[in-house]
């Protein structure tokens, strides 16, 4: 499972095997073909589930900035959890899920979002390609929390919830955390006056549309709109400025 899902990274002349567990170079978000498709290394599974070890993918990959930043942080969560047991343990029992479920069963906002249906391609892009596959690149979890929780004003731990249901590699600690870091709380949090703008992020990460096409093409909310998500977005970023 990890050595498939690494050389699906790599070219045929760079197959590795077990003793050989390095990682492909990550596109710099600067450059011009850069894409948020496939943008995950899809390794966070396996640490998690400790079948891969984050010492050795570090000494391995110590030149691949951007890699090992990732890696960083998720070490910090877990020292910050282990220092100072902020993480909210109510997550876990069932009292608090049950209630926090049925605050959501009453929120028509929360349930577009949940379904994909909010209308905003890029977020609707995000929650789908959870939905039907486990995962959700980086930035799209970014976008997509904060979109919940600064433009439909939403309790960020609902989104928690979602996201704990959903993803392959859920971890309670780095995701409760991600979660705080978008809504202004926790530790080294963003500034709760940050906003992902959804359609300036997809013009900066996706202006092809392919990521939002690749995963908006089964969505019912969308069937009439695919050949003019181009269109969509453009007339959106225009009534932006």
């Amino acid at each position: 499972g990890i050595i498939k899902t690494i050389n699906s990274w790599l070219k045929k002349d760079q197959k590795i095997t077990i003793t050989d567990i390095t990682i492909p170079p990550y596109k710099l978000k600067s450059s011009p073909d850069y894409s948020v498709i496939n943008d995950t290394s899809r390794l966070s599974e396996f640490i998690k589930f400790g079948a891969l070890s984050m010492r050795k993918l570090y000494l391995e990959n110590k030149n691949e900035d951007e890699f090992i930043r990732k890696l960083i942080w998720r070490d910090f969560y877990y020292q910050s959890f282990i220092s100072f047991d902020t993480y909210n343990g109510k997550i876990q029992e069932w009292d608090y899920t049950l209630e926090m479920y049925k605050k959501g069963d009453k929120n028509d906002n929360y349930i577009m979002w949940c379904s994909a249906s909010t209308m905003v391609p890029f977020v609707d892009a995000g929650i789908q390609q959870l939905i039907n596959t486990g995962y959700m690149d980086n930035r799209l979890r970014m976008i997509t929390a904060s979109y919940l929780i600064k433009n439909l004003k939403i309790d960020w731990r609902l989104g928690e919830l979602f996201f704990a249901k959903h993803l392959r590699d859920y971890d309670p600690i780095v995701n409760n955390y991600n979660w705080q870091w978008v809504n202004g709380t926790g530790p080294s949090a963003q500034r709760p006056n940050v906003v992902f703008n959804p359609y300036l992020q997809a013009k900066k990460y996706d202006n092809e549309c392919e990521y939002m096409l690749t995963h908006l093409q089964n969505n019912p909310h969308y069937t009439n709109l695919l050949n003019d998500i181009h269109a969509l977005m453009e007339m959106n970023l225009t009534n932006k400025k």
